[in-house]
């Protein structure tokens, strides 16, 4: 549900992540999740939580599932997540979805983060780097072909965006 990246969605996300930590308070991922929800539905988001709100809540089950796993790479990508979210955090970000890519490559939502604090520090190249990989993996993964259609447009390959728009339009 927080693929879809609808705020509705990602509501009910929420209401079933709170039922699984209550049901085990030392299940670190589903604290992860829960945070990146949390942060999901800020202002500047998918909701209508004030940013520094959505990230204080975010950020609190992030701590929470790193305590409980500091091994955990969704928690590394939500704690890179946090650091995308506030001014002057990108080096922190890609440190730390640099690291939940280093234990788990196939977090999807890790190396879209990934590009949006490469894309901060000037890395536009890197980050488009990211996203290919992402829509190469991952075709259905919204977030990432959007943002690769957006930067091929920005870099003038418009070529490049067709040619994504024509490969996933088999699968939407």
């Amino acid at each position: 549900r927080i693929y879809t990246r609808k705020g509705s969605e990602i509501d009910i996300a929420i209401s079933e992540l709170d039922k699984a930590i209550q049901l085990d308070p030392e299940y670190a991922p589903a604290f992860a999740q829960r945070g990146v929800a949390a942060m999901l539905m800020s202002v500047q988001q998918y909701g209508d939580i004030p940013d520094d709100e959505a990230n204080r809540r975010g950020k609190r089950f992030v701590d929470q599932a790193l305590r409980l796993d500091d091994n955990l790479a969704e928690g590394w990508a939500a704690l890179g997540l946090y650091y995308t979210n506030i001014p002057a955090g990108s080096e922190h970000a890609i440190d730390h979805l640099t690291k939940a890519l280093s234990i788990n490559p196939n977090l999807i939502d890790a190396g879209n983060w990934l590009h949006i604090a490469l894309k901060s520090v000037g890395d536009f190249k890197g980050g488009l780097e990211v996203l290919v990989d992402i829509a190469e993996r991952d075709p259905l993964y919204r977030p990432a072909f959007a943002n690769a259609i957006m930067t091929f447009n920005a870099f003038g390959r418009l070529d490049a965006a067709e040619a994504l728009l024509q490969r996933i339009e088999a699968f939407d």
